[in-house]
């Protein structure tokens, strides 16, 4: 399988509050991977990092090999409450704001 996600001894602070400590974490391509934890155990940080919303205080984040730095345009982020459009299909929601992306720019779902 090829290297899809690592998480290298990844940190996240805020200010003296950590978040996320020194995680590590290798995701496949194909693979599927739940994140399960209390509240407040740092799930949405470390989505967020994957995502490049935000950066790691420590450590590093790759996707296909190269490190996030900026917003990941592979990531999507499709949040548990009502922040779906109700009018749209998932499809129409998951590929929402595509349509001024290039065709080979494009999240295909089948």
């Amino acid at each position: 399988m090829t290297e899809l996600i690592k998480i290298d001894k990844c940190t996240k602070r805020y200010g003296e509050k950590v978040a996320i400590g020194n995680a590590n974490l290798t995701i496949q391509a194909g693979e599927f991977v739940a994140l399960v934890g209390m509240s407040g155990s740092g799930k949405t940080t470390l989505l967020r990092m994957i995502s490049g919303l935000e950066q790691p205080t420590e450590g590093s984040i790759t996707h296909s090999g190269q490190e996030i730095k900026k917003v990941n345009d592979k990531a999507r982020v499709m949040f548990q409450d009502d922040r779906l459009l109700p009018w749209m299909t998932v499809l129409d929601n998951l590929s929402f704001g595509q349509k001024k992306l290039k065709k080979e720019q494009r999240l295909w779902i089948y």
